[in-house]
């Protein structure tokens, strides 16, 4: 299928990754998993994001450790914004509007 050879593409390029040793394709994406693969994207077209904007969230503790550098660079970069209430909502799961913005994002 023609996203088989899309998921080994951006696999080969270290942008996205299994967990387990499977990828599960059919599963939902966290916000948390979203902003890591939107970073490693941006890094990959050569861009750098400074940090310190993850403070801003009022959840910050609730972001996985794995995830912090990456949604503190997506947040300083602009490119991930919070909820409504202040909060990042790392677990939360991400819409595909908000998938959409972010890649328009990294595009611009």
């Amino acid at each position: 299928a023609a996203w088989w050879k899309k998921l080994a593409t951006a696999a080969k390029a270290g942008i996205i990754a299994g967990a387990d040793g499977k990828f599960r394709p059919n599963d939902t994406i966290t916000r948390q998993e979203m902003a890591v693969i939107i970073m490693k994207a941006y890094a990959l077209l050569g861009k750098t994001a400074g940090t310190g904007a993850v403070d801003n969230f009022a959840d910050k503790a609730d972001i996985a450790v794995w995830a912090m550098p990456y949604v503190d660079g997506a947040a300083t970069a602009g490119l991930i914004s919070g909820m409504g209430d202040g909060t990042f909502a790392p677990s939360a799961n991400a819409t595909r509007a908000q998938a959409a913005s972010l890649v328009s994002r990294i595009l611009k």
